[in-house]
């Protein structure tokens, strides 16, 4: 053998990896600072706890497709038939975060109820208390939630959140998505 023969690298695998690299890339930079911005992060980990089943289902539509593809082309044996089924719930158990930050972007596009709620706000400089209420039924006293709706009205036009004073009252959009899980709008 010649140790200065070059190594070749089948398009299949460059494809495969490309596919691979740009799932990552979409979900990092396109996925989770979208999903970061319109969903309460209780709302994120309640859909999280339930989402396995479609974290298994999606791989195994995925893969029935191309194991029907490869029988009808002829490129697939039956013999590995069980091994590409476990690679199928193996990637669904592994890359669950990124099935679960698409699932939640497709919540986000097809949204099945729309709610608007007006919250009061309490809002004390000299003790730096600000949080805002519902009927006092719902409060919102989270940093991180109070920043998500507050970015939401500036990009709307509307005066940023920590302008408004003691008593005042806004209105927040939500919507429930085809996965029952609520977001901002």
């Amino acid at each position: 053998r010649n140790i200065n023969a070059k190594m070749k690298i089948s398009k299949y695998r460059i494809f495969a990896y490309s596919v691979f690299i740009a799932i990552l890339c979409t979900d990092i930079f396109l996925l989770r600072p979208y999903i970061r911005e319109i969903y309460f992060d209780n709302d994120i980990r309640n859909f999280k706890d339930i989402s396995w089943k479609f974290s298994l289902l999606i791989p195994f539509v995925v893969i029935v497709f191309f194991l029907v593809y490869g029988f009808r082309k002829k490129i697939i044996n039956k013999v590995y038939v069980f091994s590409i089924l476990l690679m199928a719930a193996l990637f669904g158990f592994l890359f669950k975060s990124i099935t679960d930050n698409f699932l939640l972007f497709l919540n986000s596009k097809f949204n099945l109820e729309s709610q608007i709620k007006t919250y009061h706000v309490v809002s004390d400089n000299t003790n730096k208390i600000f949080h805002i209420y519902e009927n006092r039924e719902e409060f919102i006293t989270s940093p991180d939630q109070l920043d998500k709706i507050d970015s939401l009205r500036i990009v709307k036009k509307h005066p940023s959140l920590y302008e408004l004073k003691n008593g005042d009252t806004l209105k927040v959009v939500y919507k429930t998505g085809m996965f029952n899980v609520k977001f901002l709008d």
